[in-house]
């Protein structure tokens, strides 16, 4: 999809508990929608604006989510093994629980994001952007730095 004018706009949408797994969804814009426990596995999600949107228990494994707009997103307890998250922009997200085991979040900027209890086995970080205050344990928080995670205050 390579006109914005036919980007779907799906603003404010409640498509709660069903399955889109494989949807091109690239440029669409899913700010404040809801989307919880929602079945996005390999979707693609480049460059959407997901903004304020509710993403409890979605499974976003093997999405692409390459420059999407997540800040101030809730994802608690959202799978998102495998993502590529690469330019994502997650400020203020939630991903508190969520599983990120070999996920892709190169140059993601995190900074403000609730990170407590999530799973980073495997994660590329390489210049993804974090804040101190991110409920990462001070272990997590030194293998992230050794793997090229930046943390700024």
């Amino acid at each position: 999809m390579n006109n914005p004018s036919v980007w779907p706009n799906l603003a404010s949408t409640a498509l709660k508990n069903i399955d889109l797994s494989t949807v091109n969804l690239s440029g669409a814009r899913l700010d404040s929608a809801d989307l919880s426990g929602v079945i996005l596995k390999a979707a693609d999600l480049s460059k959407a604006d997901l903004s304020g949107a509710v993403l409890k228990m979605a499974d976003l494994s093997k999405a692409s989510l390459y420059g999407a707009i997540l800040s101030r997103a809730n994802l608690e307890g959202a799978n998102l093994q495998q993502a590529n998250l690469d330019r994502a922009n997650l400020y203020s997200a939630n991903l508190e629980r969520a599983n990120l085991e070999m996920a892709n979040l190169c140059n993601a900027n995190l900074y403000g994001a609730n990170l407590s209890e999530a799973n980073f086995d495997g994660v590329n970080v390489r210049n993804a952007l974090f804040g101190n205050r991110s409920g990462l344990t001070a272990n997590t928080k030194s293998r992230l730095r050794s793997q090229g995670a930046i943390f700024i205050s």
